[in-house]
């Protein structure tokens, strides 16, 4: 029930802040004619496609390493779960609101720029999750070479 109404506020809000911006591209531009009421939804789309580049799964995993998180779990394959579990949580925050696609969905943008918005969030999941055991990989590697040099 918590999950389904912060997700309804956060819609409310994206409304409201389109609506907004659609105000002030009218304003600027003297009249409704010369204004292109896509640009807001387009906006949107780019503030959450960025949003996607921006979250490192590498930055998350030193997080938690800095935090000692990684000793809170029995083996190294529990740990990546967990990092699996949580970047891919991130991920579905940034495109959760797009669930429900006849409100979520601006009716001016081709629903092709909301599903290669949702595809790209598949594709970095499905990247994160290599990206870590390579990283896991890597440190197994790096253990293996100083017990050795030992």
């Amino acid at each position: 029930f918590t999950k389904t109404l912060q997700d309804s506020i956060v819609e409310c809000i994206e409304c409201k802040l389109q609506v907004h911006e659609n105000e002030i591209e009218i304003l600027k531009a003297g009249g409704p004619k010369q204004v292109e009421p896509v640009k807001s939804a387009l906006r949107t789309i780019k503030e959450r496609w960025g949003d996607l580049k921006r979250f490192s799964i590498y930055n998350f995993f030193m997080e938690c390493k800095l935090h000692g998180q990684e000793w809170e779990y029995k083996s190294e394959e529990e740990f990546l779960a967990f990092l699996v579990s949580s970047s891919d949580q991130r991920i579905d925050g940034i495109i959760s609101r797009d669930k429900d696609q006849q409100f979520s969905r601006d009716l001016l943008v081709p629903s092709l720029a909301y599903d290669l918005l949702v595809e790209n969030a598949e594709l970095r999941k499905m990247c994160n999750t290599y990206q870590l055991k390579v990283m896991i990989m890597g440190n197994e590697q790096k253990k293996k070479l100083q017990s050795e040099a030992r």
